[in-house]
């Protein structure tokens, strides 16, 4: 029985694309304030 193992590595690959797209969200905010602030 392998299928809990991939809807596990789904889920944790799906969580791992959502961090990232989050953390470059934020950091493109971060840049984006930043510029912002110098201007």
């Amino acid at each position: 029985m392998k299928l809990p193992d991939l809807q596990f590595f789904r889920k944790s690959y799906f969580l791992k694309i959502i961090s990232h797209s989050l953390v470059s969200k934020f950091f493109e905010y971060l840049f984006k304030d930043n510029v912002m602030m110098e201007i």
